[in-house]
């Protein structure tokens, strides 16, 4: 079975590690090369075909790593119900909850396996047509702050890491030891419930297990193979705890946004990161000027962009992207060009400022500038701001009818404490995998809407509060901080 998942839940709210809830049960996704990209997939998908360009974003926060994004359903020509990304059944362990058929008169927890399905030991694969219940998976899961995640260990729980004496005597169908008796007295709580292996009669209760710390396994379910067995080094440093599945802080999602605010943004700005036509321009700069990168010099002339053309095509770029570049005014490549090489800033914070800098260029002289014509698809555009007067102070609202917003997931968090004062003790595990060719890639989305920015009028204003306490306090939570200490937003 499947279930839809647009490209944007994908980064907001699933995601690699994440357990998601289908009609069969739940199973979780594990990363993109498994999931999508492996090799001799179903559709031949390959990551470097949807791939998402974005400078800023792989060198200033992603240390030069890549963006791909998910394809669809659409996109790929296929039914709305096929199944593009592959997932693993998680957790393993189910609980039977037909007691009534059972000889135990219980309800048995087991990870037993017939023909390859999950199956009761008891009732075994249950038809559709039967009227006994088809085993459910065990809604518990093991999760530390290092971000590891496994099944329970519940055999090893009820025996304190020793051996069963097997001194009952039992039925064929309740001698392996993946198999337990689940009882559960009048009560709804966790505390009504004895978990018992019916080989030994040792129990535990479930409201008791459920508030202590247990041994971790030091298990990411996310990074093992579809049909591997589970990965299990028994090395983490910290205990786990026993969590329900669909907890919220289960796995908490680490997102990166950045805006594409360039006040001349364009499509081909995107081709900026193709390698064959970086080594155009570099060959035509060099051909200008041996030392460029020492005088930073720019393609500025029709005749410069001419060799530019000839080396694209030299270097075997396609047709139809060297036709766009043709196609646009001199005044759109010279800008296009002059970003080319441009030095970004490193680290999320610079980064942000960067694009508050633009976005206030943009509120005084608007995106582009008027006198910007071209031919390509612009995508950041935006009016001159106008002021309104509100009390004391003057605010500068700018409307931005196009705007382009890159967010990656770089990593989730597993919070086993359910604190939002201890979150940031929890490890970051990271949702990148690594191609064939050592490149890195994380999963992101990119979005086209419009927005509205809102800014303080006058400098000195502005530049004391973002240099205030407050901001020196948030740079501090978030481990951020600048190269001299103060900002200068004049």
């Amino acid at each position: 079975m499947t279930q839809k998942i647009r490209p944007s839940q994908f980064i907001t709210t699933y995601g690699p590690g994440s357990i998601i809830e289908l009609p069969d049960g739940p199973v979780l996704i594990p990363l993109g090369d498994e999931g999508l990209f492996l090799e001799n997939n179903p559709y031949g998908l390959k990551v470097s075909d949807f791939a998402i360009n974005d400078q800023r974003m792989s060198k200033g926060v992603l240390k030069e790593a890549k963006i791909f994004r998910l394809p669809t359903n659409s996109e790929l020509g296929l039914e709305n119900d096929a199944t593009i990304y592959r997932t693993k059944k998680f957790p393993e362990w189910n609980l039977c909850l037909n007691s009534d058929y059972h000889p135990t008169r219980t309800d048995i927890l087991y990870n037993f396996k017939e023909r390859g399905q999950s199956a009761c030991p008891i009732c075994r694969v249950i038809p559709d047509t039967s009227r006994l219940l088809k085993g459910s998976a065990i809604r518990f899961v093991s999760v530390c702050k290092n971000g590891h995640l496994d099944d329970v260990p519940w055999y090893d729980l009820i025996h304190h890491g020793t051996t069963c004496s097997e001194t009952n005597s039992v039925i064929n169908e309740l001698k392996n030891k993946n198999s337990l008796l689940w009882k559960t007295s009048a009560g709804t709580g966790l505390r009504y419930t004895e978990i018992e292996c019916p080989r030994c009669g040792k129990s535990e209760n479930l409201g008791s297990l459920y508030s202590r710390e247990i041994n971790c396994t030091a298990r990411f379910p996310e990074t093992e193979g579809l049909k591997e067995p589970p990965s299990r080094k028994f090395d983490c440093s910290v205990k786990a705890n026993i969590m329900q599945r669909q907890a919220a802080n289960i796995r908490i999602p680490e997102i990166k946004t950045l805006l594409s605010v360039q006040s001349v943004m364009m499509d081909l700005n995107s081709q900026l990161q193709n390698p064959s036509i970086v080594a155009a321009i570099k060959i035509t700069l060099k051909s200008i000027d041996p030392e460029w990168k020492i005088h930073k010099t720019k393609i500025t002339t029709q005749e410069q962009l001419d060799d530019f053309f000839d080396n694209m095509e030299t270097l075997d770029v396609a047709p139809k992207i060297i036709k766009k570049f043709k196609d646009e005014s001199l005044e759109a490549l010279v800008q296009l060009m002059d970003d080319f090489n441009k030095p970004i800033p490193v680290g999320y914070h610079d980064l942000i400022l960067d694009e508050f800098n633009e976005l206030r260029k943009a509120s005084i002289y608007g995106a582009p500038p008027s006198a910007h014509q071209s031919k390509s698809k612009i995508l950041f555009k935006a009016e001159k701001g106008k002021r309104f007067v509100i009390g004391k102070n003057t605010f500068v609202v700018t409307p931005i009818s196009k705007l382009q917003t890159i967010s990656v997931q770089t990593g989730f968090k597993r919070d086993d404490t359910g604190d939002d004062l201890l979150q940031s003790d929890s490890e970051l595990v990271k949702t990148s995998f690594f191609d064939d060719a050592g490149t890195e890639w994380y999963p992101g989305v990119s979005y086209t809407g419009e927005g509205i920015f809102i800014r303080l009028d006058g400098d000195g204003v502005l530049s004391d509060i973002l240099n205030g306490d407050d901001v020196k306090q948030w740079l501090k939570t978030h481990h951020e901080e600048t190269t001299s200490g103060e900002v200068d937003y004049t």
